[in-house]
């Protein structure tokens, strides 16, 4: 038998290994995932993610006495990176962790009423686009063109059955199906099923909710979404609502900042002398009462609020859509659960949330803007350390 040369058995050997890392890689991230999954119903989530919380200062242990305190050695130092509002690094991590791996709200179904109806997103940092299909069914795609990784849809919102990328033409069926590649139809070995779309995993709720789930794993955790039900049904919110208006406010700060503002947890003196209590975007921007049926509110982990409006028969949703480690999008709509009395200016109501919201954004920019020229705060998780 001809003897296996030392290269010959590391040549077999590389394949192994390089699966057995990548499984591994998988399963960290996957773990990752479902520990921050856990965390959606906490607006300290992001705290949390490194085992701290705002303003704890770690106690010297009983165990170093008086005489040792001369050894006692107490630093101001952050418990949270240096760049953790700032920093590509923490986004990209975010951005496997977080926004890769977890059921997403997007949108509700009522936004579609036809055939190629779309519209078009970019949740941490990945462009997307959702669309009804002939056969009435909403699927979501990548935007990103299968050619040179054009965008498919350029505008926000839209109606058409054939999408087309406009730099070489290829076009696409709303399943995503590439139905024209021009000077490539007679080159042998194109096949055009090969190049379709990548599809996007969707889920919509019994009352219209759409969830996106950008994992391209061959297994995805089924979305949890009895909780989202159960509080549109006390709300009145269906399939059937109805879109009355929306819109997008675009801001440079962390998004992490909108749904927890910093100067909230972490100047307690200043904010009860100039600013009041700060509350997240993801908040009530009406404060109304509990009354019946249950809250008002409900959080969607990580980037989404609902809000119920009883007295009017509307709802509105806010979307916190961060596009870059110091870029974040704001998205509004508003709804109405039946049809809408003529005492009701809804479009007026939509107004005001734009006014509050345009405030509340520039507040954010000059909390982000000190992040970045003041050291003390971006460290979230100051308190005094005890080292000796």
């Amino acid at each position: 038998m001809q003897s296996i040369t030392l290269s010959t058995f590391l040549i077999a050997l590389f394949p192994i290994t390089f699966i057995f890392i990548l499984r591994k890689r998988n399963h960290m991230l996957k773990r990752l995932s479902t520990v921050l999954s856990n965390w959606r119903e906490s607006s300290y989530y992001y705290t949390a993610f490194l085992g701290v919380r705002a303003n704890r200062r770690r106690e010297v242990p009983a165990e170093v006495t008086k005489q040792d305190h001369a050894d006692v050695v107490v630093s101001k130092e952050s418990e949270f990176p240096a760049d953790w509002w700032t920093g590509d690094e923490v986004f990209r991590l975010e951005q496997r962790a977080i926004f890769s791996k977890t059921w997403l709200y997007i949108t509700h179904h009522s936004r579609f009423t036809k055939p190629g109806d779309y519209h078009s997103f970019e949740v941490g940092g990945y462009p997307i686009f959702l669309v009804q299909g002939k056969d009435s069914i909403i699927r979501a795609f990548h935007n990103v063109c299968r050619h040179r990784a054009y965008a498919i849809t350029r505008k926000k919102s839209g109606s058409s059955t054939v999408l087309g990328c406009r730099y070489h033409g290829w076009s696409y069926d709303t399943k995503g199906n590439l139905v024209k590649a021009p000077q490539f139809e007679n080159i042998e070995g194109f096949d055009k099923s090969q190049n379709s779309l990548f599809e996007i995993c969707t889920r919509i709720t019994r009352h219209g909710f759409i969830f996106v789930n950008l994992d391209a794993g061959q297994s995805v955790d089924e979305l949890e979404f009895q909780y989202v039900d159960e509080f549109a049904r006390r709300r009145g919110m269906s399939k059937t609502s109805q879109w009355i208006d929306g819109w997008e406010l675009d801001g440079e700060f962390n998004w992490k900042m909108a749904v927890r503002n910093v100067c909230e947890d972490y100047y307690p003196e200043e904010r009860s002398q100039t600013t009041g209590r700060r509350r997240s975007l993801l908040h009530t921007l009406f404060n109304p009462n509990k009354g019946q049926g249950g809250p008002s509110s409900l959080d969607i982990f990580p980037i989404v609020s609902l809000h119920a409006m009883p007295s009017h028969s509307l709802w509105y949703s806010v979307c916190i859509l961060p596009t870059g480690p110091s870029h974040t999008t704001v998205r509004f709509d508003m709804f109405s659960c039946e049809a809408i009395g003529e005492d009701i200016d809804a479009h007026s109501l939509s107004s005001n949330v734009k006014e509050i919201l345009q405030t509340r954004l520039e507040t954010l920019k000059g909390d982000f803007k000190a992040c970045k020229s003041e050291s003390d705060l971006p460290n979230v998780g100051q308190g005094s350390q005890a080292t000796r």
